[in-house]
């Protein structure tokens, strides 16, 4: 009934098993063995290049021509250092850094060259220019300047270009060594110098006696360069980690499953139809299909590619310092691209295409009807179970590749030194050694390295090559190589590993914190290259107050880390009552810097001066050609005579006080015990009462009379023998009182101290010099100096007004002879009466100041002196002291610190550490050289001094005129006049001026009657002070003629033109007085008696 084309349904069941078969066949796993074959390759090229082990192989490689364009003396400067300084307890290693960091990014290189020839070794510094980018005036002072900066006081020599190149033609090629190393710290503990051990002084010390030359060069790297570095070892990291880590994992699973179901349906139906269709068609067909597929293998097979790019970042490393970079950056973006692959598995990507096309025609008719029933009925029921058993084991196991992880572990190093690099700078540095001898190359190169290698010196391989003109394949190698050192380039060589050539160089990469310790200089003084440490001082003068200086003066120079920089020091002259104290040791410069304050104050504001000056006798050279300066002294050939009275005191002064401050001197100039002092002080009592004074209202009814040491003489004899003390006692007391009271009466000490004395305003009010330079005895230099001090205070007291401003400046030269330090204990028995003494006048040299008096006292000993003086001055200047006990006795009295005491001990002549009481720190100063030149000084005697053994004869010839026969020469007008200016006792005086008077009246004395004979020989004797000298005759004499003449012996040291005559008439006075002194009376007299029977039977006229 119907015309229908059935198409007949055909069924396929693909085939599971081939296209497992086939995934199977498309998936590549890599084979492991050929994997770890190519894995140990990779490695053995990581350790040649990224860790440098081609470094023991260069003395075999091929060195690379240097290029001629390279060859340019031009673009080199160096220059010689002469004297290094260092700052105390600073860690010089960081400034060193800095120092090259200063020219790091300049495209330079910087070296330093140790030339030894066996005796002294010199240091050399410079720079080379590689692109001419930068002029190479500007490298060099920048090099210069930044050592300066970070080291002052260095000193240096620029060495022209002609010596630049006589210099590095005098380096010989015989042998050659090259030292590779990274430089680290033998402990991170050593951070200061002292405990730095890696200074080039230890190589110096170690080579001594050798002919060498080493030089350390080093090329800084850009930034750029480095960063490439950093992309190359962080690419070889990343490729290798895949390797360090392997697992292997084994399991074990169990299962069991049951299910169970029935399911049941009917169906009935009827239909109906009736149809009718006529159908008519063309058709046209054409077809196009494409297809794409992806394939993904493991990620094992990935790793196992990447290895080749782990060669190529090592070799590229090696070419850095050559190529600039570009190798770098091509092996960075492989890597990086392996490296993004690794993480996804890389896939296989494939494309097709197919067309077709095709004409269709047909017809057709149906036609039909369709009756049917039906009837659906359907029933559903499933049943299942199950059971699951199931039970798992797995083991998994970790290999890891310890080779390969040390390996990372030195790249992670290599990248934590780039990390300090990027900060700091990178630099290839290496050191080459030249010498003649092959031996002392090899010992100076082993040397070296031992020197350099720290704790993490093994970052990179460390390694010595060596060409020797011993070995045919070397020899030829050593006048290039000497080419490339004398310019100051890393020789190059060819490296072939494999396939690959890589041009590399001795060179490490190090930080500039690393350069700094192998290029760093000696820490210690070698010969040839001076090292000194200083410490840190005051840059400028910083005061607490600002207030305005009106008269102000230089001092000099700030002075820091050895040299001058240019700033003022000045001082204020009304500072200077707060009074000075300057010490040095011998040759340090005490004396120029008294000369120039005293040269400023006197020449800017007119201020006058004393000096004391106990030793040396140099400021009258210095001052005394001056009209204005008038110099004194105990010599009356060199110098016009010191003449002053220590008795004599101003008017408002009481006598009281005086004696007081008289009887101090004494107890700081002579050792006092016991009674001495009251002794003394009695003794002076009574002398100032035989002179007239009346001790309660400070009057004298004679006028200005006052006693002399004649006058202290008599009376402690006095005070003596008139005491109840023991005769050893009075012995004693004797013995050290009246020795030292009558040494100050005869001789030059007479002289010094008269009658006749120097008036205060001569003394005090103009410029004067006193120089004791020429007394002998310490005791008596003190004393002086002593009485100069006391009668200046009672001067300034009379006459001065309260808070003056600087009116006067007294030098106390050599204070300690004055001011000497003393224990402050004291006994029950014996009081310290030095020291209260000296406690006494330093308190009244500082009181002094109110009166605007400044003192400067002058010492090298600083620790002879008492320690008020010391502590009581405002300003301080300590120059150079050796002695530590002195160093630190100053230096804390000046507010100096521990190193800035130790500083003091090298100080350079003429340099001072500068401290007055309102600055904030100490500065040191360089105190200027005095302008005015030393002359030796002309004295000219331009005023007659009475002759006194003139006067003393004359006296004698007056007082026994009427004893003898013949006519005596005497002048009472010069008697007089020699009275004036004795030194006899104020009762002696008044003795003489009686009878002078008589003489005048009635042209005789009564005193030649034979009824005065006692007294005449009493004074005579006295007034000629020879009593001791009598009785030791006396008592020494083995008979009458020999006491007579020893009694001669007497007079004519007394007299020496005096005629027989005389003599005898002298004797017999000195033996009459022998006779009536107290004591054994009867022997006394009758020695006397037989002395002068003895005269008349030998007939003596």
């Amino acid at each position: 009934m119907s015309d229908v084309r059935c198409m007949g349904e055909q069924n396929s069941v693909p085939d599971v098993n081939n296209q497992e078969k086939g995934m199977a066949k498309d998936s590549r796993q890599p084979d492991y063995e050929q994997l770890q074959k190519n894995l140990a390759e990779a490695s053995k090229l990581v350790d040649d290049i990224v860790l440098k082990k081609y470094l023991h192989k260069l003395t075999s490689l091929n060195i690379v021509p240097l290029d001629k364009s390279l060859k340019n003396i031009a673009a080199i400067r160096f220059f010689k250092i002469t004297e290094m300084v260092y700052q105390n307890n600073e860690y010089s290693t960081y400034k060193f850094a800095s120092v090259f960091s200063a020219v790091q990014s300049l495209n330079s290189g910087v070296f330093i060259i140790a030339d030894s020839d066996g005796m002294r070794t010199d240091f050399y510094m410079g720079v080379r220019s590689f692109d001419g980018k930068w002029p190479l005036d500007t490298l060099e002072k920048t090099l210069c300047n930044a050592l300066r900066g970070q080291f002052p006081g260095v000193q240096v020599q620029k060495l022209m270009e002609d010596e630049t190149s006589e210099f590095l033609s005098g380096i010989q090629e015989k042998s050659i060594a090259s030292v590779s190393c990274v430089a680290k710290n033998k402990d991170e503990e050593f951070k200061d110098n002292e405990t730095f051990i890696q200074g080039l002084e230890k190589l110096v010390y170690a080579m001594q006696g050798q002919a060498y030359t080493v030089i350390v060069l080093a090329k800084s790297t850009p930034p750029e360069q480095l960063e490439e570095v950093r992309k190359a070892y962080e690419t070889i990291y990343t490729q290798l980690s895949p390797f360090s880590n392997m697992q292997l994992s084994y399991g074990k699973n169990m299962a069991l499953s049951i299910s169970d179901a029935l399911s049941h349906g009917t169906t009935v139906g009827s239909t109906h139809s009736v149809n009718h269709s006529v159908q008519r068609g063309s058709s046209h067909q054409e077809g196009r299909a494409e297809n794409s597929s992806d394939a993904k293998p493991d990620k094992a097979t990935a790793a196992f590619k990447a290895l080749g790019t782990v060669a190529l970042g090592a070799l590229s490393i090696a070419a850095a310092p050559l190529t600039g970079g570009a190798s770098i950056a091509a092996a960075a973006a492989i890597g990086i691209g392996q490296a993004a692959l690794s993480n996804i598995a890389p896939e296989t990507h494939t494309d097709g295409a197919s067309h077709s096309s095709g004409d269709t025609n047909h017809e057709s008719e149906a036609e039909g009807e369709t009756f049917g029933s039906l009837k659906n009925e359907s029933e559903n029921r499933t049943k299942t179970s199950g059971y699951t058993s199931g039970s798992s084991n797995t083991v998994q196991l970790t290999m890891q590749n310890k080779t390969l992880i040390n390996t990372m572990e030195k790249i992670q190093l290599q990248l934590e030194r780039i990390d300090e690099c990027e900060s700091v700078g990178m630099w290839e540095c290496a050191a080459y050694i030249i010498s003649d001898s092959m031996e002392t190359t090899e010992m100076v190169a082993g040397t070296y390295k031992a020197i350099m290698k720290g704790e993490k010196s093994g970052v990179e391989t460390s390694s010595i090559n060596l060409w020797r003109n011993v070995i045919p394949e070397e020899r030829e190698k050593l006048p290039v190589l000497r080419e490339y050192i004398t310019n100051f380039i890393h020789p190059v060589f060819e490296y072939n590993s494999g396939n690959m050539k890589a041009p590399v160089t001795a060179a490490s990469l190090v930080s500039s914190n690393e350069l700094a310790i192998q290029m760093g200089l000696p820490r210690k003084s070698v010969c040839g290259f001076p090292v000194i440490e200083h410490a840190d001082f005051g840059k400028e003068v910083v005061k607490y107050s600002q207030n305005k200086r009106e008269k102000n003066f230089s001092l000099g120079q700030v002075f820091s880390m050895g040299r001058e920089t240019g700033t003022e020091v000045d001082l204020d002259c009304n500072s200077l009552t707060m009074h000075t104290f300057i010490t040095g040791s011998t040759g340090a410069g005490k004396s120029n810097t008294v000369y120039e304050i005293l040269n400023q104050v006197r020449r800017l504001y007119n201020i006058p001066f004393l000096v004391i000056e106990p030793a040396k006798g140099e400021y009258k050279n210095i001052f005394g050609q001056f009209k204005d300066v008038s110099v004194y002294g105990t010599n009356p050939k060199v110098t016009k005579l010191l003449k002053i009275n220590p008795f004599r005191f101003p008017e408002g002064i009481h006598v009281l006080e005086h004696m007081d401050r008289l009887v101090e001197i004494f107890n700081v100039c002579w050792p006092m015990y016991a009674a001495m002092p009251a002794i003394l002080k009695e003794a002076m009592e009574k002398a100032y009462i035989a002179a007239g004074w009346d001790l309660c209202l400070s009057e004298n009814k004679r006028g200005e009379k006052y006693p002399n040491f004649a006058d202290l003489l008599e009376q402690i004899e006095n005070v003596i023998n008139e005491s109840k003390y023991s005769a050893d006692s009075k012995g004693d007391y004797s013995g050290a009182l009246l020795t030292r009271v009558r040494s100050l009466t005869n001789g030059l000490n007479g002289l010094i101290f008269c009658v006749d004395d120097l008036k205060d305003t001569e003394l005090f009010d103009k410029n004067v010099i006193v120089d004791l330079s020429r007394v002998g005895s310490t005791e008596t230099k003190s004393l002086i100096m002593g009485l100069l001090v006391m009668k200046l205070n009672e001067y300034r007291m009379d006459s001065g007004k309260m808070n003056s401003p600087l009116t006067h400046i007294t030098v106390l030269e050599e204070a300690h002879n004055l001011l000497r330090r003393t224990s402050v204990e004291q006994s029950s028995e014996n009081a310290n009466l030095l020291g209260k003494s000296v406690e006494l006048l330093a308190n009244s040299i500082a009181e002094m100041r109110t009166y605007g008096e400044g003192f400067i006292i002058a010492d090298q000993s600083p620790g002879l002196l008492d320690m008020s003086v010391i502590r009581n001055t405002n300003t301080k200047l300590v120059l150079r002291l050796p002695e530590k006990t002195d160093r630190e006795l100053v230096g804390y009295a000046a507010g100096l610190k521990e190193e800035q005491i130790e500083e003091l001990a090298k100080l350079k002549r003429g340099v001072a550490a500068v401290y007055q009481n309102d600055w904030v720190e100490p500065v040191l100063v360089q105190v200027n050289k005095c302008s005015i030149e030393e002359t030796g000084y002309q004295f000219v005697q331009s005023e007659q001094t009475m002759d006194l053994n003139s006067f003393q004869e004359q006296l004698v010839n007056f007082l026994i005129q009427g004893r003898v026969n013949e006519t005596l020469e005497f002048n009472i007008s010069e008697i007089e006049k020699g009275l004036e200016v004795s030194n006899l006792s104020a009762h002696n005086v008044e003795f003489i001026e009686e009878w002078i008077e008589e003489y005048k009246e009635t042209g005789k004395l009564d005193l030649w009657e034979d009824a005065n004979f006692r007294k005449l020989s009493c004074r005579i004797t006295d007034i000629l002070g020879v009593h001791g000298r009598v009785e030791n005759s006396v008592l020494c004499a083995q008979d009458n003629e020999e006491l007579t003449k020893m009694l001669f012996e007497i007079v004519f040291g007394l007299l020496p033109e005096a005629d027989m005559e005389v003599r005898l008439t002298l004797s017999q006075c000195f033996m009459k007085d022998m006779s009536l002194q107290k004591g054994k009376s009867e022997v006394r007299q009758k020695i006397y008696r037989r002395w002068i029977d003895s005269v008349k039977e030998r007939g003596i006229h």
